[in-house]
């Protein structure tokens, strides 16, 4: 039986001066933002249901998953 390696957890202390944590709080506001666009809702949905299916593909590939 494999003996348990104990590692400790290291919390991570973020720098908010970073251009990362400003790009992360500009993306949570903008994530409550209402959609709205010239696009129809029935187009923009069925482009949306694409974009999943091709991300979960690329996914599994990077995975190495057929």
């Amino acid at each position: 039986m494999a003996k348990f390696k104990y590692f400790p957890i290291q919390i991570i202390k973020p720098n908010f001066h970073s251009e990362l944590v400003d790009l992360v709080i500009y993306l949570d506001v903008f994530r409550s933002k209402k959609l709205q666009g010239t696009t129809s809702s029935r187009i923009f949905f069925q482009l949306k249901s694409l974009y999943n299916t091709l991300e979960s593909i690329y996914s599994a590939r990077i995975e190495g998953n057929h």
